[in-house]
């Protein structure tokens, strides 16, 4: 283990203010700029963070970790992508802070599945987030259909969710999840009210809203 990584932890264990942690943080940099750290000892530090229950400073995060993570993404390495989704905090307040967007837990469990579908982690992670999201865009139904809270939904937002809820169903066969009763259920439902939605925005001058066109159809 470098001397970097048990200097950290220990800065972090220590009865310091937030101050002369910082301090002492930005020193460590320089010495573990010197140490030449890559990915292996990215990966040790974040399992000494997690079994201490402590997290990685922002000026780490920005000089040290983050570089190394995205030179080993860029070589398809889905580990590293493994370990800036647990450093998503860190990684969002980069983005903020430098007003860029280029990932979010979303499109990184998207692109560590390209580099191996059969990844069980990730695919956990992804059915929970497409569950999640599947689940919020019907949960004013039978009011109205939310897509999300910036864009009116339209006939092709409508298809857009429809194969969304095929990715979902897709990522529950490879987790044999299939058959879970809450699953098939919601599955069942977005099915029923992504296609009805459509149908209804096509004739929604015939009824007064999606309601009255659920309770007027003949299923």
């Amino acid at each position: 283990m470098k001397t970097g990584i048990k200097k950290y932890i220990d800065y972090e264990l220590a009865p310091l203010t937030r101050e002369e942690r910082l301090s002492l943080i930005e020193i460590l940099i320089d010495e573990i700029l010197l140490e030449n750290w890559d990915f292996n000892d990215v990966v040790i530090l974040i399992k000494k963070i997690e079994e201490k229950d402590l997290y990685i400073r922002q000026p780490l995060f920005e000089k040290i970790i983050y570089p190394i993570l995205i030179n080993e993404i860029e070589e398809e390495n889905v580990e590293a992508i493994k370990c800036l989704i647990k450093l998503e905090p860190n990684l969002f307040a980069y983005q903020r802070k430098h007003q860029i967007n280029e990932y979010t837990t979303w499109n990184l469990i998207e692109k560590g599945l390209e580099f191996d579908k059969s990844d069980k982690e990730l695919l956990v992670k992804y059915e929970q987030l497409l569950r999640f999201w599947l689940d919020y865009t019907i949960h004013h139904i039978p009011d109205f259909l939310i897509f999300n809270d910036f864009e009116e939904i339209n006939p092709e937002r409508c298809d857009e969710l429809l194969n969304l809820l095929e990715t979902y169903k897709n990522t529950c066969q490879k987790l044999d999840l299939e058959k879970d009763e809450y699953r098939i259920n919601l599955i069942e439902e977005c099915n029923f009210h992504y296609r009805n939605y459509k149908v209804y925005l096509e004739k929604a001058d015939k009824y007064k809203n999606y309601r009255d066109f659920l309770n007027k159809k003949t299923f």
